[in-house]
């Protein structure tokens, strides 16, 4: 199994380099992995790239925290009560058709360029995806749970805690994996567009300074973070929905 998740990868980077070495793309355009990962090492070693990549990591997770611990329990609260779902669908419909890199300018005007602006729109970002999947999930559950739990005496928090939520969990975790993807693609936006740290902003300016191996190097972590912040959430999926026959899988 390892194995088979591996070989593509390993191909690509074969591809990948013999596409250039064999003179189907200049160099200068697309440098070589070969190239790519010994300027990654470079970094790695002086220190700019793990600075880089901790200011990006604490903007991302962060903005993706605030996002699940406002999503989720909304979520259940719109998934389980009619009265909560007809006060917040209208504002959720008014905003979730917002690109949340259209806000980028109102972020940085009302919260300027530091961390605070990055946060809130990934959080925005990552917030409806969390939200749609936790009220898909609760709607989910099988109501003959419900009414079986209701039969032994459960009180609503019961049902809520020890039914609902865990039904729900499959649906809520997908749209966790779902945010993570998205606070990347927002976070490396917005320090493209203002900052002075993070993996964006190195990306950036590796680019108007033409030096194509940093670039490179740059895009290659971000694929590799979100390769194991990927890894870290089915991990954890796993190990949260044990109860279920395919999670072993």
């Amino acid at each position: 199994m390892r194995l088979m998740r591996t070989l593509p990868v390993l191909l690509f980077f074969v591809l990948w380099e013999l596409v250039v070495k064999l003179g189907f793309v200049k160099p200068y355009l697309l440098s070589p992995p070969s190239a790519v990962i010994v300027t990654l090492i470079e970094l790695s070693l002086s220190g700019d790239m793990p600075e880089h990549i901790s200011y990006s990591l604490y903007r991302a997770l962060g903005g993706f925290a605030l996002a699940a611990l406002i999503a989720i329990p909304l979520g259940i609260a719109m998934g389980w009560s009619k009265r909560a779902d007809d006060l917040a669908s209208p504002l959720v419909e008014l905003f979730r058709p917002l690109p949340s890199v259209a806000l980028i300018p109102v972020a940085i005007l009302w919260l300027g360029i530091g961390n605070t602006s990055k946060i809130a729109l990934i959080a925005f970002a990552c917030f409806f995806p969390i939200l749609l999947n936790t009220i898909s999930g609760v709607r989910g559950v099988d109501v003959t749970l419900v009414k079986v739990a209701r039969s032994m005496g459960a009180s609503n928090r019961e049902v809520l805690r020890q039914v609902m939520f865990p039904g729900a969990l499959p649906s809520i975790l997908v749209g966790l994996r779902i945010s993570l993807a998205v606070s990347l693609i927002v976070l490396i936006v917005m320090e493209m567009i203002g900052s002075a740290h993070g993996v964006g902003y190195f990306i950036y300016t590796s680019k108007l300074t033409f030096r194509t191996d940093e670039m490179y190097a740059g895009i290659l972590v971000i694929g590799l973070i979100g390769f194991a912040l990927n890894e870290i959430m089915m991990v954890v999926s796993r190990r949260l929905l044990v109860w279920r026959p395919e999670a072993g899988n």
